[in-house]
């Protein structure tokens, strides 16, 4: 009998073969670092390029800003003040040779334009392009709104006086409007009076029988506003004080002025040249140049011609072929002898030491709106910005 001996056997399991797991894990991690420095290098490079991008953006807004500032600071010595900004049309009037730029700027392009919106409000805009290139140039524009800087004189008469006058000789004072000749000018003004006093009865005559030396709308004035201050001093926007401080010649000599030009170039910087008070074909540099002429003192003016605003802080005397052209505004007393000068305008004489206007000899005093506006309109002030900081970023 065979006998069956069962056992029990267990199975020692064996391992799987892992061969190669190490190096895939350590190739993900390679690619998972790889990734990481790839998106840090890619965040860096972007952070870069903003960077630059940016400071290029911000150094073309600064020299777009530049720009405007430079243009309304030099308003004067450019085209603005030429009057030659045609309404409605862009004109520039500053180009990147009148900055002073730093270092290493990498300016390719400023430039300044005008627009004339009316006759005393401007848009002023300044591009500036920097840098070459799509990524590594920009493009910004400012503008800024302003209006000039005006003055409303109050004109009563061609000849304003306070104080005791003595009109005579061949003397004639017209109140009635005249443009100058060859001028560009609006239509003529309702007449003003030939003399605005405060008392007629401070005016006498030497020569002027019934006042036919006179003439206007009334021939004389009679009101209180010809020995109100403010009517000598105060000028709307503008002061006596003001008008002084903007002087463009202070004279301390008594020439006889005449236009001063340097090949096609009107010389500004000599005190002899008062503006060309002719209209020439074709036109000539000085022109357009209307001065405030300031004399601290007494001024004795015996010959030549100009134009612009006269403000004299003493008397005024006044012989030989003088002539002016625009407003002439005296703190003392008003003096004219022999051929005495001839003033297209108006006159203003406040006499502060009440010492006797005269106006003898062949002294001419008319009233003369289109002259008046001309040296107006053409003050030589930086335009003030229609409200504080009122620039804006175009682009």
């Amino acid at each position: 009998m065979f006998t069956t001996s069962t056992s029990s056997t267990h199975d020692i399991p064996r391992l799987r073969a892992r061969r190669g797991f190490a190096m895939a894990l350590a190739l993900g991690a390679i690619v998972v670092i790889g990734l990481l420095i790839a998106g840090v290098q890619f965040t860096t490079n972007q952070q870069v390029v903003a960077g630059r991008s940016s400071a290029i953006q911000e150094q073309a807004f600064r020299l777009a800003e530049s720009g405007l500032n430079t243009s309304l600071a030099n308003w004067n010595s450019g085209t603005v003040r030429d009057s030659t900004v045609t309404a409605g049309k862009p004109t520039t009037i500053l180009t990147k040779s009148a900055l002073t730029l730093p270092a290493n700027t990498l300016v390719d392009s400023v430039n300044v334009t005008a627009t004339r919106l009316n006759p005393v409000l401007y848009q002023v805009t300044s591009t500036a392009h920097v840098g070459s290139g799509p990524r590594n140039s920009s493009t910004r524009s400012v503008s800024q709104l302003v209006r000039l800087l005006t003055a409303q004189i109050n004109i009563l008469g061609a000849l304003t006086v306070v104080g005791e006058t003595k009109i005579g000789g061949s003397s004639l004072i017209n109140g009635n409007d005249q443009s100058p000749a060859g001028w560009t000018c609006d239509a003529t003004q309702p007449a003003k009076a030939g003399i605005a006093i405060s008392n007629a009865n401070l005016i006498s005559t030497s020569g002027c029988n019934n006042m036919n030396c006179i003439s206007g709308s009334p021939k004389i004035l009679e009101t209180a506003e010809a020995s109100n201050p403010d009517t000598f001093f105060k000028f709307g926007d503008t002061s006596w004080d003001q008008l002084v401080a903007m002087a463009t010649l202070t004279m301390t000599t008594n020439p006889s002025p005449a236009p001063v030009v340097i090949g096609t170039t009107c010389n500004r910087t000599v005190n002899t040249n008062w503006g060309d008070v002719g209209r020439w074909i074709p036109t000539r540099p000085c022109e357009s140049y209307y001065p405030i002429i300031y004399y601290p003192g007494d001024a004795h003016l015996t010959g030549g011609t100009g134009q612009g605003i006269l403000l004299v802080g003493g008397d005024l005397s006044v012989q030989g072929g003088f002539k002016f052209f625009g407003p002439v505004i005296i703190r003392g007393r008003l003096q004219t002898a022999g051929t005495g000068g001839h003033f297209n305008g108006a006159v203003m004489a406040a006499n502060v030491d009440l010492a006797e206007n005269s106006v003898l000899g062949n002294a001419v005093v008319n009233y003369s709106s289109c002259a008046v506006a001309s040296a107006l309109k053409n003050l030589p002030a930086p335009p003030i910005p229609v409200r504080h900081r009122a620039w804006t970023e175009a682009f």
